[in-house]
Parts: structure tokens; sequence; C-alpha cells
């Protein structure tokens, strides 16, 4: 999975948009593959002929691994390119001479790319193309661009790390810097430890990392590029990354003057100020009136149509 979306990114594909699995082998990643692909389709147990990627993994191994690759198959293929060289103990066989895992991954991804470059099997309608040319021009214009926050959590790589200096975080010796500052307003108060998600590609460079915290997404971080101090062995790459750090400094210098600008501005309220002014706000609520003493409609309409009466003399007896 991750050598596939390593391709992906570097050939720039879509992300697919579904996914065919056998229940037995990943029955524990469901919720992974839900998270990752739109569409999931768990096959019938047993049955992997179902999968339409075993009819390719059938093509692929009779039509290129048989003839480049030597001693790999099963110990009850009759096929003589699968015979293995196998000793007999007691009921079981065992390989005489096994292959270092480096040197079976290197072999296999080989045969993958010979396949891939063998002429298109329907020659009619592909005239002169391969297989990779076939593919390449013929991408789900609908598939959108894959989400690496959510790729990478679920099948990259995974390091317990923390904010330093409302900055950068460390990862595999690396310095990798958060986008903004309000970013650490998204961490939970005191707690500066998030954990950082990561894929490296071919060579093992890791350009970015995904920061999540309690299983909520806080940022992408960019690596930090370092440069060189000396002046005499300093080239234009090492100076353009100084600027960069000196820019992101800068940010910084400016936000921490700011946010004590604030402070300074802002009115500091003594707590006994403060509870006074709290106090003479507080709702005044009247005793209840005596039940005897309040007036009827008719005693109202009464005191309205008397001469005597007096707006402010009637307002108070109401």
């Amino acid at each position: 999975m991750r050598d596939m979306f390593r391709l992906i990114e570097r050939e720039n594909f879509g992300m697919p948009m579904e996914v065919e699995v056998e229940n037995h082998l990943v029955n524990k990643f469901f919720d992974d593959l839900g998270n990752m692909f739109p569409f999931v389709r768990i096959c019938a147990p047993g049955n992997s002929q179902e999968k339409r990627a075993e009819h390719f993994n059938r093509a692929k191994k009779y039509g290129v691994e048989m003839k480049t690759q030597n001693g790999i198959g099963r110990w009850w293929s009759k096929h003589e390119a699968y015979t293995v060289d196998r000793d007999r103990k007691g009921d079981e066989f065992v390989e005489k001479n096994q292959l270092p895992y480096e040197r079976l991954v290197a072999d296999d991804l080989q045969a993958c790319k010979d396949y891939n470059n063998q002429l298109h099997p329907k020659q009619k309608k592909y005239p002169g193309k391969t297989r990779w040319q076939v593919l390449v021009e013929n991408m789900n214009p609908q598939a959108p661009q894959v989400s690496k926050a959510v790729v990478y959590k679920a099948i990259g790589n995974k390091t317990e790390t923390s904010i330093r200096r409302n900055h950068y975080a460390t990862v595999m010796g690396a310095k990798y810097e958060i986008p903004n500052f309000s970013i650490m307003d998204k961490l939970t108060p005191g707690n500066y430890s998030i954990d950082a998600f990561y894929l490296p590609d071919e060579d093992g460079i890791i350009a970015e990392v995904f920061m999540y915290q309690a299983e909520v997404f806080i940022c992408k971080a960019a690596k930090i590029d370092t440069y060189n101090e000396s002046k005499a062995e300093s080239t234009s790459i090492d100076y353009e990354n100084y600027k960069k750090q000196c820019i992101t400094v800068s940010k910084f210098d400016t936000a921490t003057k700011n946010g004590k600008a604030d402070l300074a501005s802002a009115v500091i309220i003594p707590s006994e100020v403060l509870k006074d002014a709290l106090e003479a706000q507080s709702e005044i609520v009247p005793p209840p009136k005596d039940p005897d003493k309040i007036m009827g409609t008719t005693e109202i309409e009464e005191l309205i149509n008397s001469k005597e009466y007096d707006d402010e003399d009637a307002a108070d007896r109401l």
C-alpha cells in the first residue's frame, strides 16, 4: 500500500475510488480502508479468484516471473519454472537455497516494471502501446486528489513528538515547521505532545509530516531546510534556505510583539472594584405584594374615572 501511494504521488494520479479485499486478510483494517477509499468491496471468504486483481497476478506470474525469475514458486507445482530446489525432511519439503528478503523485493519490483512495459494485450484497440501507456492515458477524470492527512494516518509511519518553541516538531532527527502560530490554539491547553504521521519517498526522504492530537488533525508541517553557515562554502540554495528561516523568525517576533502590545493596552480592574460593580448590577427583586392590598379591575376603573386621578399618583398605587 505504501509503495502504491508513493507511485500515485510521483505520477500525480488521483485517489483510487474503490478497493477490493479479502475479509480474512484485512478484517482488522476495515476502519482505515473506509476512511481512505470511497468504496470498499469485501470478497467472499475462500474465493480469492473473485478479486479482479487475481487475474492480473496470474498474468504477471506466467507472463514475466516464470521467464525472468528463478527458484520461486511452490514445492507441489508441476510447472518446471515453479519447481524449487528442495529437500524432504519427514513430511515437509524445505528449500535448499533461500534468497534474502531484499533480493526477493527487488526481483518482484523488476517483474512489475517488465509487466507494465509489455505491449497491451488489446493491440487492435491500443496499437503499439504498452500497458503503462494505456494506464496513464485513461485515468479516471473524476478521481479526487489524494488526502495525505487521511492516507498517511492509516498506512504511514508514526512518531510521538511535541511542538517546541511554538514553531516546530522533531521527527527522525529533522525539524518540521508548523504553518502559522495560530495552530497552537488547536492544541489542548498546556499539552504540546502530538503524533506525527509520514511516508518516506523512495530515497527515504520525509518532505512533510501530518500532526494529530487525540485523533484530531492539527496541521501539515513541512521540513525546515538547513543551510551552511560558512560564507566560503554556502551556495545559492543555502542562501534561499537562510532567507526562509529569517522570514519565519520575523513572523514569530511580530506575533510576540503584538501579543505583548495587547497585554500592555489591556485595562486591569482591581478585584474589589469588579466585585462592587457586579453587586451594583445585580437585579433587586422586590418583595411580593400583599394579596389583600392588590387592586381589582373595578377599583382601577373607578380610580381612572375619578376627578382626583393623577398619573403619577395612580402609577404609584398601581
